[in-house]
Protein backbone atom coordinates (compact mmCIF):
# COMPACT_ATOMS: atom_id res chain seq x y z
CA UNK A 1 0.00 0.00 0.00
CA UNK A 2 2.93 2.23 0.69
CA UNK A 3 4.04 2.27 -2.62
CA UNK A 4 0.55 2.97 -3.84
CA UNK A 5 0.51 6.16 -2.01
CA UNK A 6 3.75 7.13 -3.57
CA UNK A 7 2.95 6.38 -6.61
CA UNK A 8 -0.46 9.03 -6.39
CA UNK A 9 1.47 11.97 -4.64
CA UNK A 10 4.14 11.60 -7.68
CA UNK A 11 1.34 11.64 -10.31
CA UNK A 12 -0.24 14.84 -8.54
CA UNK A 13 2.81 16.48 -7.70
CA UNK A 14 3.31 16.04 -11.46
CA UNK A 15 0.13 17.15 -12.71
CA UNK A 16 0.30 20.16 -10.02
CA UNK A 17 3.35 20.98 -11.90
CA UNK A 18 2.39 21.19 -15.29
CA UNK A 19 -0.84 23.23 -14.35
CA UNK A 20 1.24 25.36 -12.64
CA UNK A 21 3.88 25.82 -15.41
CA UNK A 22 1.26 26.22 -17.91
CA UNK A 23 -0.65 29.03 -15.63
CA UNK A 24 2.64 31.00 -15.42
CA UNK A 25 4.07 30.96 -19.94
CA UNK A 26 0.56 31.01 -20.82
CA UNK A 27 0.11 35.03 -20.00
CA UNK A 28 3.78 35.12 -22.38
CA UNK A 29 2.65 32.91 -24.77
CA UNK A 30 -0.32 35.16 -25.55
CA UNK A 31 1.97 38.35 -25.35
CA UNK A 32 4.03 36.94 -28.45
CA UNK A 33 0.52 37.05 -30.60
CA UNK A 34 0.10 41.16 -30.44
CA UNK A 35 2.71 43.49 -32.21
CA UNK A 36 3.76 46.39 -29.69
CA UNK A 37 2.10 49.90 -30.52
CA UNK A 38 4.49 52.77 -29.35
CA UNK A 39 1.74 56.26 -28.99
CA UNK A 40 2.44 59.24 -28.55
CA UNK A 41 1.65 60.11 -24.75
CA UNK A 42 0.72 64.16 -25.21
CA UNK A 43 -0.48 65.13 -28.70
CA UNK A 44 -1.16 68.50 -27.21
CA UNK A 45 2.31 69.37 -26.72
CA UNK A 46 2.95 68.88 -30.03
CA UNK A 47 0.02 71.54 -30.99
CA UNK A 48 -1.86 68.69 -33.44
CA UNK A 49 -5.02 68.01 -33.32
CA UNK A 50 -5.24 64.87 -35.87
CA UNK A 51 -3.32 62.03 -36.26
CA UNK A 52 -2.75 59.76 -39.23
CA UNK A 53 -2.83 55.97 -38.81
CA UNK A 54 -1.58 53.06 -41.30
CA UNK A 55 -3.36 50.07 -40.06
CA UNK A 56 -2.25 46.69 -41.55
CA UNK A 57 -2.44 43.10 -40.17
CA UNK A 58 -5.09 40.51 -39.30
CA UNK A 59 -7.99 43.32 -39.94
CA UNK A 60 -11.00 43.48 -42.23
CA UNK A 61 -10.39 46.91 -43.50
CA UNK A 62 -6.84 47.77 -43.39
CA UNK A 63 -5.71 51.32 -44.78
CA UNK A 64 -4.57 54.77 -43.66
CA UNK A 65 -6.71 56.53 -41.23
CA UNK A 66 -6.75 59.86 -40.30
CA UNK A 67 -8.27 60.24 -36.71
CA UNK A 68 -8.42 63.34 -33.89
CA UNK A 69 -5.82 62.96 -31.44
CA UNK A 70 -8.31 61.90 -28.25
CA UNK A 71 -9.53 58.83 -30.51
CA UNK A 72 -9.26 55.59 -28.48
CA UNK A 73 -7.22 52.96 -29.73
CA UNK A 74 -9.79 50.80 -29.07
CA UNK A 75 -12.23 52.75 -31.59
CA UNK A 76 -9.90 52.83 -34.00
CA UNK A 77 -9.25 49.16 -34.20
CA UNK A 78 -13.07 48.97 -34.41
CA UNK A 79 -13.24 50.55 -37.57
CA UNK A 80 -10.72 48.56 -39.07
CA UNK A 81 -12.76 45.69 -38.19
CA UNK A 82 -9.83 44.36 -36.00
CA UNK A 83 -10.98 41.82 -33.51
CA UNK A 84 -9.83 41.78 -30.05
CA UNK A 85 -8.03 38.77 -30.36
CA UNK A 86 -6.75 39.58 -33.72
CA UNK A 87 -3.29 37.49 -34.28
CA UNK A 88 -1.40 40.57 -35.73
CA UNK A 89 -1.75 44.08 -35.93
CA UNK A 90 0.27 46.37 -37.20
CA UNK A 91 0.02 50.46 -36.21
CA UNK A 92 2.07 53.23 -37.72
CA UNK A 93 1.41 56.95 -36.12
CA UNK A 94 2.20 59.74 -37.84
CA UNK A 95 1.59 63.00 -35.82
CA UNK A 96 -0.29 65.47 -38.97
CA UNK A 97 -0.47 69.25 -38.87
CA UNK A 98 -3.74 71.09 -38.05
CA UNK A 99 -4.17 73.06 -40.99
CA UNK A 100 -5.83 72.36 -43.84
CA UNK A 101 -2.99 74.00 -45.73
CA UNK A 102 -0.80 71.59 -44.94
CA UNK A 103 1.33 68.96 -46.72
CA UNK A 104 0.47 65.97 -47.64
CA UNK A 105 1.37 62.68 -45.83
CA UNK A 106 4.57 61.13 -47.36
CA UNK A 107 4.49 57.53 -47.32
CA UNK A 108 7.75 55.72 -45.76
CA UNK A 109 9.35 53.39 -48.44
CA UNK A 110 11.29 51.63 -46.06
CA UNK A 111 7.98 50.71 -43.70
CA UNK A 112 5.10 50.73 -46.13
CA UNK A 113 3.57 47.51 -47.28
CA UNK A 114 2.64 46.64 -50.68
CA UNK A 115 -0.82 47.52 -50.34
CA UNK A 116 0.02 50.97 -49.33
CA UNK A 117 2.76 51.68 -52.05
CA UNK A 118 -0.17 50.59 -54.65
CA UNK A 119 -1.53 54.05 -53.82
CA UNK A 120 1.67 55.88 -55.24
CA UNK A 121 1.54 57.61 -58.37
CA UNK A 122 2.53 55.36 -61.08
CA UNK A 123 3.02 51.93 -58.74
CA UNK A 124 0.49 49.24 -59.20
CA UNK A 125 0.60 46.03 -57.82
CA UNK A 126 3.41 44.36 -59.53
CA UNK A 127 5.41 47.74 -59.26
CA UNK A 128 4.64 48.05 -55.06
CA UNK A 129 5.61 44.18 -54.73
CA UNK A 130 8.87 44.80 -56.80
CA UNK A 131 9.55 47.59 -54.25
CA UNK A 132 8.68 45.25 -51.43
CA UNK A 133 10.93 42.80 -52.65
CA UNK A 134 14.06 44.95 -53.01
CA UNK A 135 13.88 46.23 -50.16
CA UNK A 136 14.11 42.67 -48.54
CA UNK A 137 16.86 41.50 -50.76
CA UNK A 138 19.25 44.86 -50.15
CA UNK A 139 17.85 46.12 -47.46
CA UNK A 140 16.34 49.83 -46.23
CA UNK A 141 16.49 52.54 -48.78
CA UNK A 142 18.73 55.54 -47.65
CA UNK A 143 17.58 58.14 -50.28
CA UNK A 144 14.27 58.24 -52.29
CA UNK A 145 16.04 57.96 -55.45
CA UNK A 146 17.19 54.65 -54.66
CA UNK A 147 13.55 53.89 -56.07
CA UNK A 148 14.93 54.41 -59.69
CA UNK A 149 17.18 50.99 -58.79
CA UNK A 150 13.52 48.89 -58.31
CA UNK A 151 13.35 47.47 -62.07
CA UNK A 152 10.02 48.85 -63.50
CA UNK A 153 11.02 52.14 -61.80
CA UNK A 154 12.68 54.75 -64.09
CA UNK A 155 12.94 58.32 -63.82
CA UNK A 156 9.52 59.75 -65.52
CA UNK A 157 7.95 57.31 -63.01
CA UNK A 158 10.21 58.65 -59.74
CA UNK A 159 9.68 62.16 -60.87
CA UNK A 160 6.10 61.45 -60.35
CA UNK A 161 6.10 60.27 -56.76
CA UNK A 162 9.33 61.63 -55.72
CA UNK A 163 6.96 64.29 -53.59
CA UNK A 164 4.83 61.43 -52.51
CA UNK A 165 7.69 59.26 -50.54
CA UNK A 166 10.51 59.48 -47.87
CA UNK A 167 12.80 57.63 -46.14
CA UNK A 168 12.74 58.85 -42.44
CA UNK A 169 11.22 57.34 -39.64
Amino acid sequence: MGSETGTRVYVVTAITAVVVGFCCLAPHLQAERFTPVLLQPDLSAIGTDTVCVAITGDVEHPGLYTVDSDTALADLLALTGAGIDSPSVTLAVTIGPSSAGSPAQKVNINLAEAWLLEALPGIGPDKAQAIVDFRLQHGDFTHTEELMLVPGIGSTIFDNLKDCVTVTG
